[in-house]
């Protein structure tokens, strides 16, 4: 596996409160150079705002600026597009390839809504809705919806619960086609080798600001600050 610097979660909208955060990530991005970046899923946030709208924001203005540096540097950068940015198309991100997963190796990058109950069962419905109907999809989703970190702040048997639901589900798939796992989506930092192979979950960009390295096919965990 080349080395990778793996990063899920930005949620990008008009009203992202951890720019500042952002723009440390690309501080990093730059900085380290790695042969392959990946964006884990949930970059961009068009349930938060129409599409025109994120596509203009200072979050996703910052990250495409990267990718196109990049890009000229002959450097790879992958957008993994699922349960949030489902919907974003090749013209979003120049410079970047759009995938729903990438496989190197034997390793495996998925954003992790696959193995979320939730999710899986019933994303179907407002997948629809957030392509057809995303004026009314954006204020639906703020009316009713909670992220991560909110329901860990209310309610963090709920929270933890539902993680450890996901976690299984993962490190299940990850041990039945025998790879390394690599996701986000819970917004829960974390890298645990399971059952002869590594599962990882490289947190979000709103709360724990935290990404994944992987060096000589290794995974390591790293927080801003630390």
């Amino acid at each position: 596996m080349r080395n990778t610097l793996f990063s899920c979660d930005v949620h990008g909208w008009p009203g992202k409160q951890q720019n500042a955060q952002v723009k440390d990530l690309c501080g990093i991005v730059r900085l380290k150079k790695p042969p392959l970046w990946i964006l884990g899923g949930d970059t961009d946030d068009p349930w938060k705002a129409v599409w025109e709208e994120v596509l203009a924001c200072e979050t996703h203005q910052m990250l495409q600026a990267v990718v196109q540096e990049r890009a000229q540097e002959g450097l790879e950068t992958i957008v993994l597009t699922d349960n949030h940015d489902h919907a974003a198309k090749p013209e979003y991100w120049p410079g970047a390839r759009l995938m729903r997963w990438y496989g190197e190796d034997n390793w495996e990058f998925r954003h992790g809504w696959e193995f979320d109950p939730i999710w899986h069962n019933f994303g179907g419905v407002p997948f629809w809705l957030s392509m057809h109907w995303p004026g009314l999809a954006v204020p639906i989703y703020h009316a009713f919806s909670q992220t991560p970190n909110q329901i860990k702040d209310q309610n963090g048997d709920k929270w933890k619960a539902g993680v450890d639901v996901i976690n299984f589900n993962a490190k299940a798939y990850s041990a039945r086609h025998n790879v390394n796992l690599l996701c986000g989506h819970t917004h829960y930092p974390k890298t645990d080798p399971y059952g002869g192979t590594w599962f990882g979950n490289a947190g979000d960009w709103e709360d724990s600001f935290s990404w994944i390295e992987i060096m000589s096919d290794v995974p390591s965990l790293h927080k801003l600050g630390e």
